[in-house]
């Protein structure tokens, strides 16, 4: 899937915004599939990523 390889070069690159952003989408793909203990770890993992940057809107958002 695409935003798991995008999730993996922003890994790589130590991209966190690029990682929220991945991890939004990963959360929500996981919630429309019904795997809703999967979307909540994304989620969680792009709150815990958007609070260290200050993007308040981004975490609010999850």
């Amino acid at each position: 899937m695409d935003t798991e390889r995008s999730l993996a070069l922003f890994r790589e690159t130590c991209d966190r915004w690029g990682r929220v952003q991945a991890c939004a989408v990963l959360g929500r793909l996981a919630e429309i599939a019904g795997d809703y203990p999967a979307a909540a770890a994304w989620q969680r993992e792009g709150v815990e990523l958007a609070e260290e940057l200050a993007l308040w809107p981004d975490a609010a958002m999850r």
